[in-house]
């Protein structure tokens, strides 16, 4: 369940991070975007998606739901998925994607 946080951690709200829902394992969050297919398949956390960097590069699951064509859906290697940016391979130009990345976002403290 989502929750506004920018009442509890100002700090969050700061990161442009405002709210937060449940994830799967302690210190996970997960960020969640609708969008389209760039040419060059490269979306930054910050200025393309609007969302917060990772922690670690390649630590965290990219899930791609192609809503223009069920039989291109994206795949984002484990190489290309980066603190600042992903590249996702498969749809084309203009494609309509739905991109769920879970993993700890750049200052989020590990469970202990």
């Amino acid at each position: 369940m989502g929750k506004d946080m920018k009442d509890y951690l100002p700090i969050l709200n700061d990161q442009g991070v405002p709210n937060l829902t449940g994830a799967y394992a302690q210190a996970q969050t997960m960020q969640s975007f609708s969008t389209t297919m760039p040419a060059d398949g490269i979306f930054t956390f910050v200025t393309d998606l609007g969302g917060s960097d990772m922690e670690t590069a390649g630590v965290y699951q990219v899930i791609i739901q192609n809503h223009t064509d069920e039989d291109r859906q994206g795949i984002c290697a484990i190489a290309d998925r980066l603190v600042t940016q992903i590249t996702i391979s498969g749809p084309t130009t203009a494609d309509v994607l739905d991109i769920l990345i879970i993993g700890r976002i750049k200052g989020q403290t590990a469970a202990s």
